[in-house]
């Protein structure tokens, strides 16, 4: 019953995001906390319905007076109109560096798996990141395009970017990051990449005040078609690999006569609270204090340095739930705010890194409306596109990937721009 009393507190509040909003609630950090909440974490457990429930109340109050606590009023001075942006050379330039990054992962990934059939149904290729150097660091900056895909959709909204030459690399660069995201056979990765491109328009139109988002809606609705018919593959279909494209279709066929619907409700899909339940169980009294967060600090280091190094929260509840060699699989489990909470401080912890989240999702929501820096507004569309996926995943993966990633776009982008500026002044050097 408490478990259902959570789900309908998170529905009340998406709805009054949606009446209050419209679609700008898209826009808004608890539609997604509320959205993944009870698509993720309405289920009944195994064991420990009470207890579960419990902590997921308390978790929801400490996240809201997060929220709220660091809540100001917020006015749109339409700083998109005003945003210093980037010169267009610099801008062209950092796009072709995200463009490289992007093509030299799917370079490596057929190189190494031999041809694209394969290349697009693999499950995490550069996930097993212990192998080899090449692994490790394409692993770690695997996101830093879509950082730039985000910022290079404010320059093109911004009529700035005028050039034919910077939208034609804008949409290749969506293309090759929507064919690296299926390659990985993880969700998460393609509705990030929605979302991403989703949440820019949305606060480019409500910044500016044009229909930006009416002007792309064909755009859109194609986006949301493959999006769908991608997620719906890589759900029951994502472990497996095909020797040719005879055997995928095969493989669909029978899926659709089965109707098998086991992959959509697998514990690890969308039970999470049965992962809450074992952790209450083995840590609630015993946590294991700080070391998941521990090893987030440590994960960019590549295992080929560290051969020792600690695996993360997910990959540990992996190997202790499933029994998995997780550290040569790079596969793991999650059990939302709650679980790793309890996993890294136990009753402590529940409260203190939901009250954290909170006064997260509550910056992300303040920059959005009262910032003009172009770099500031592109990592918080980054960190609200992965708003889902740290309430519903583990947090490695919902809050390091967004910020290693952003960081280092954003030095990547320094040094384009310092780049340009030396070679514009030899040039003028030259001249005179």
């Amino acid at each position: 019953m408490l478990i259902y009393l959570n789900s309908i507190i998170w529905s009340f509040l998406c709805l009054r995001s949606v009446f209050k909003n419209k679609y700008m609630a898209l826009l808004d950090p608890l539609f997604y906390v509320g959205g993944s909440i009870i698509v993720f974490f309405s289920a009944i457990p195994i064991s420990n319905e009470d207890e579960v429930g419990i902590f997921l109340i308390i978790s929801t109050l400490f996240i809201l007076f997060g929220y709220y606590f660091f809540e100001k009023e917020l006015f749109n001075n339409h700083f998109a109109r005003n945003m210093r942006l980037e010169d267009p050379k610099v801008q062209f330039s950092f796009l072709l560096v995200c463009l490289f990054i992007s093509f030299t992962s799917l370079s490596y990934l057929l190189i190494t798996n031999g041809q694209l059939l394969q290349l697009i149904i693999l499950i995490n290729p550069l996930i097993n990141s212990q192998k080899n150097a090449a692994n490790s660091f394409l692993h770690i900056i695997d996101m830093v395009p879509i950082w730039g895909l985000i910022i290079g959709r404010i320059w093109l909204n911004a009529n700035v970017s005028n050039l034919k030459k910077i939208k034609a690399v804008w949409y290749i660069l969506f293309l090759s990051i929507t064919i690296l995201r299926l390659s990985e056979g993880v969700r998460g990765g393609l509705v990030i990449l929605f979302l991403s491109v989703l949440i820019t328009d949305l606060w480019f139109e409500k910044s500016a005040k044009v229909n930006t988002f009416k002007t792309h809606k064909t755009f859109y609705l194609i986006l949301s078609f493959f999006t769908f018919l991608g997620i719906l593959f890589m759900t029951f279909h994502r472990t497996e690999t095909f020797n040719s494209a005879d055997d995928m279709i095969n493989s669909i066929e029978n899926t659709i006569s089965e109707k098998n619907t086991d992959p959509i409700f697998q514990d690890f899909s969308i039970t999470e609270n049965n992962e809450i339940s074992y952790l209450i169980d083995k840590y609630l009294f015993d946590p294991a204090f700080f070391s998941g967060i521990y090893a987030q600090i440590v994960n960019p280091i590549p295992r080929v340095l560290w051969k020792d190094k600690p695996i993360t929260f997910g990959e540990r509840l992996g190997l202790e739930r499933m029994g998995r060699d997780v550290p040569s699989s790079g596969w793991g489990m999650s059990a939302g705010i709650v679980g790793e909470a309890i996993f890294n401080g136990g009753f402590f912890g529940l409260i203190f890194f939901s009250f954290l989240f909170g006064a997260l999702f509550q910056k992300i929501k303040i920059t959005l409306y009262q910032n003009n820096n172009a770099i500031h507004i592109t990592t918080a569309i980054m960190f609200l596109s992965f708003s889902y996926a740290l309430i519903r995943g583990e947090w490695n993966w919902g809050f390091n990937f967004p910020l290693y990633n952003a960081a280092f776009a954003i030095l990547l982008l320094k040094v384009v721009k310092v780049y340009n500026f030396k070679k514009r002044n030899t040039r003028l050097l030259l001249l005179k």
